[in-house]
């Protein structure tokens, strides 16, 4: 008789990992990695709970043995590391990313908003020096490249060759090959062509914080959780879609969808007296919301909703935000400051930056331009939705007037209240119009963040906006981890987002392909392209293991249910065993031939040792046969379960 041997391994006293990472310390951006047997991110950090806008002093890199425990080993302060960062850009530490060759690592830091600068060290816990003493990436070099950029939220990928890569940008993304010291470039950086882009900005437009990994022959390009894909890293890059449904995401860790991201928030009629600003809509003429200045030589400003009549947001000389109350979701953001015309109004979308076009003073934020008063140009989504880059304001002393052109509807889109003005009439309301589009909802904005590969297994981290305990939660946000399997013809599938996480298991039901470690020749099988099911299985070979970590709710006189298939005659042997340096074997369970490899079974065996004083239960799956070879297809295992 052929026989197989599945070894089933217990590991004991694991602590336990769930989502988020690390809670509630604005742990943002996330870039995940291994380097030499231990997982690092590299990330933002979001400066406090209070934040009313972004606000990040620093850059942080946290490690793990396992996914499952961090600790905090770096924290880089531009103004100790990089001197010659400006007092601005010391506030604004953006997103980061890591590389580790020639024996050391390297560490690419976004310094404010248009610039990209590298930090090297021995050890990840430095000291980390700055060998250029300048940017790698400047906004001089953004502005001069056709289409302009702005280079900030760098990403780095090693090719199956070794060769590095960094690509970077805001909606027009370059790549660019590194120089073998990866704190040079070997080229001139590319522009990455994505045919039909969309996401949490809109239609045919990407965001920020671009990320390239690769799986086969395809290159992903993602933007937070939106991606494309290409069979070249220079691209051009295909849409295909998201790796975040709202479907499989936990209601812990959903956002509200009360509304788009990107469109104004409607608000009742303002109070009959006291001064104030009418916001209207100018591509339909439609109220979006009132904000009180009761003195123009104090601005003080505030917000009030429909969705929630209390004041959201009370702020003096900053940026006043619109969006609802109960979760801080941001339409647009203005500030309004006191000028010797009158007051200069600047305008922010969260959901479409506005800093980087046609902007004269791009690190403060604020465009200006000639009239009476101040021009804004900039970013907005107030047409229904759509992306525009030219929407423009002006505030004119003499009428009181804010006038606005959007490259749709020109005229007065604002108007001024203080003493001895009257706000005009308030038009009709315009009918309803089409709902927003899927993938403007909460739950797919700022999804930033990386994908990796580690022992066989696919992660996905990214920005999570649920669990903060902010009431601005765009501002301080956590990550979360999930995993991701690939289907037969390259596309990701959408990820499962819940406070278990990765490497943390109930013995119900544990899904193969959520492996911790694949050790061998094997595979996650599509069982959409390969039969069985919808879901993964996984493939494995002669001696080849799967380790699956923290096992937890283990029974006392447990018993093996598996779901495989195995088209060989013969059987295969599966071992149930403790882990550590002297496993005992706790139970086997036999596996005849299935006929074909689609065929899957159920399979149940005791196991007879005692497991009630296990806390967590570490299995590693190991396949045999007597004359099998290391490339030789042993078992499928879609999923089992100790119960």
């Amino acid at each position: 008789m052929t026989m197989a041997t599945v070894l089933l391994v217990v590991g004991v006293g694991m602590s336990l990992g769930s989502n988020p990472l690390v809670p509630g310390v604005g742990m943002a951006d996330p870039n995940l990695h291994r380097f030499n047997g231990s997982y690092y991110v590299f990330a933002t950090h979001d400066f406090s709970v209070n934040n009313t806008g972004f606000l990040m002093k620093d850059w942080w890199c946290w490690s793990s043995p396992d996914l499952v425990s961090w600790s905090l080993s770096s924290v880089i302060q531009p103004n100790v590391t990089l001197p010659w960062s400006t007092e601005g850009e010391r506030n604004e530490c953006w997103a980061t990313d890591a590389a580790f060759t020639n024996n050391k690592f390297y560490f690419y830091l976004s310094v404010g908003p248009s610039e990209v600068a590298v930090v090297v060290a021995d050890a990840v816990t430095g000291p980390w020096h700055d060998p250029l003493g300048y940017p790698l990436l400047n906004n001089t070099l953004g502005s001069s490249l056709v289409p302009k950029t702005t280079f900030r939220d760098p990403c780095v990928f090693e090719d199956d060759d070794g060769t590095f890569y960094i690509i970077a940008g805001v909606f027009n993304y370059y790549v660019t090959r590194l120089n073998p010291d990866m704190i040079s470039l070997a080229e001139k950086p590319r522009h990455v062509v994505v045919n039909n882009p969309y996401g949490p900005c809109g239609d045919n437009v990407t965001d920020d914080k671009p990320f390239i990994h690769k799986e086969g022959e395809w290159y992903y390009l993602s933007w937070g959780c939106f991606y494309a894909m290409s069979k070249s890293v220079y691209g051009p890059y295909d849409m295909v879609g998201s790796v975040v449904s709202t479907s499989l995401i936990a209601p812990a860790f959903r956002m509200n969808q009360s509304g788009d991201a990107g469109r104004p928030y409607r608000v009742g009629a303002p109070p009959a007296s006291g001064d104030g600003l009418e916001l209207y809509d100018c591509a339909n003429a439609s109220a979006a919301a009132w904000i009180p200045i009761p003195s123009f030589s104090a601005p003080k400003f505030a917000l009030a909703l429909k969705e929630n009549p209390s004041l959201c947001v009370i702020g003096s000389g900053g940026p006043l935000r619109l969006g609802p109350c109960v979760n801080g979701s941001t339409a647009q953001m203005f500030s309004v400051s006191q000028t010797s015309s009158g007051a200069d109004i600047h305008g922010v979308d969260r959901a479409c930056p506005c800093w980087n076009v046609q902007d004269n003073n791009a690190r403060s934020r604020q465009g200006r331009g000639p009239g009476n008063g101040a021009m804004l140009q900039c970013f907005t989504c107030v047409d229904g939705g759509n992306f525009n880059p030219n929407q423009r304001f002006q505030f004119d002393v003499s009428t009181g007037q804010i006038q606005a052109w959007d490259g749709y509807a020109k005229g007065t889109c604002v108007a001024v209240n203080y003493p001895g003005n009257t706000l005009p009439p308030r038009p009709p309301p315009p009918p309803p119009g089409p709902p927003a589009p899927w993938y403007r909802a909460e739950d797919y904005t700022d999804r930033h963040g990386s994908f990796l590969k580690s022992g066989g297994q696919w992660y996905y981290a990214s920005n999570d906006r649920s669990h903060s305990g902010d009431p601005r939660p765009a501002y301080f946000r956590d990550t979360v981890v999930c995993y991701i399997h690939f289907r037969a013809n390259g596309t990701m599938e959408p990820c499962i987002i819940n406070a278990q996480g990765v490497n943390e298991y109930t013995t119900a039901s544990i899904q193969a392909e959520e492996f911790s470690e694949l050790i061998g020749q094997g595979h996650k099988v599509d069982l959409l392209a390969h039969g069985g099911g919808d879901g993964f299985a996984v493939s494995l070979s002669q001696s080849a293991r799967l380790r699956f970590a923290a096992v937890r709710g283990l029974p006392s006189t447990p018993t093996l249910s598996l779901r495989v298939a195995r088209g060989l005659p013969g059987t295969a042997r599966v071992v149930v065993s403790t882990g550590g340096e002297t496993p005992e074997v706790l139970g086997r369970c036999f596996v005849e031939g299935t006929e074909s490899w689609s065929n899957y079974v159920m399979v149940f065996c005791p196991l007879a040792q005692q497991l009630l004083e296990l806390e967590t239960t570490e299995v590693v799956v190991m396949v045999e046969a007597e004359s099998a070879s290391n490339s030789d297809e042993v078992l499928r295992l879609d999923w089992f379960s100790i119960d």
